[in-house]
């Protein structure tokens, strides 16, 4: 009886049905063009805009950064490569870099740090990177040739 009532008052929902014209995939012979480091589709823009202007997007964001990141990371190995990895994370900043690099991700989808010919007694340090200041080269089947960074995120002709 309850069932009958329920069937009743409650609109019943109606099985989604598609149609395709054949169940076997179409390969085109066309290659994948390369994008930038973060989805065109996506208007980051205005996902910046918010974060910049809005204090809910900021505190959100900012603690699952903290949650990501917290307290800091542990380097497990060997007692001497444990101890230069502390040397060079604490040289460049690397808990910041990676706070950095975790709020970035979540506005834009990616985050890049270059590795930089440094002074230091490394000989190198990380760079950080604007996403949208970075575009993924592929090749014909989509394989990563490399990152083309362009300071003005312009992207025309060929990098150099």
């Amino acid at each position: 009886m309850l069932k009958n009532v329920f069937r009743k008052d409650i609109p019943q929902r109606k099985p989604i049905t598609l149609k395709y014209a054949s169940d076997k995939a179409i390969l085109v012979d066309k290659p994948i063009e390369s994008s930038p480091g973060f989805d065109p589709r996506v208007n980051y823009d205005e996902y910046e805009y918010l974060y910049n202007i809005s204090e809910d997007a900021q505190a959100h964001l900012e603690t699952i950064t903290y949650l990501v990141i917290g307290a800091g990371f542990e380097f497990i190995g060997d007692e001497k490569g444990v101890e230069k990895c502390e040397e060079f994370a604490k040289l460049v900043g690397l808990h910041d870099i990676l706070e950095n690099d975790v709020l970035t991700h979540l506005i834009f989808g990616n985050a890049y740090n270059f590795i930089v010919a440094d002074d230091n007694e490394f000989g190198f340090t990380l760079q950080v990177v604007h996403p949208k200041r970075v575009k993924i080269v592929t090749d014909k089947y989509g394989k990563i040739e490399y990152y083309w960074y362009d300071y003005n995120a312009a992207f025309v002709g060929e990098p150099k």
